[in-house]
């Protein structure tokens, strides 16, 4: 009976994985009509990121942001911090929030 949301705080540990906006293939085996919002756990996604602080480039570790449904480049610093990446950049995005392709894995 989990409730999933978009993250709203910088380096959430609750993050799952990244809403896919086109999704190759859906599992629902609820057998209910509702609004679907697919979750992409690993591979390849698209994501919207907030790189107004600091700029992505290929191969960035990705974490939650303070932006709502964003990511950003995150700095593994800290044992706090260990558990946050949801992926790794696959282009760049420069000052702006945009949106590009990652590779969701979690670590």
């Amino acid at each position: 009976g989990g409730l999933l949301s978009r993250s709203r705080t910088s380096y959430n540990r609750s993050v799952i994985g990244i809403v896919s906006g086109n999704p190759m293939i859906i599992v629902n085996n609820s057998g209910k009509e509702e609004k679907l919002y697919p979750v992409v756990l690993a591979g390849k996604a698209l994501c919207k990121i907030d790189a107004r602080s600091k700029s992505v480039s290929p191969g960035d570790l990705i974490v939650a942001s303070d932006t709502p449904g964003c990511g950003m480049v995150g700095d593994i610093d800290s044992f706090a911090k260990i558990g946050t990446v949801v992926a790794k950049a696959l282009d760049t995005l420069k000052d702006e929030i945009g949106t590009i392709p990652v590779f969701v894995t979690h670590s």
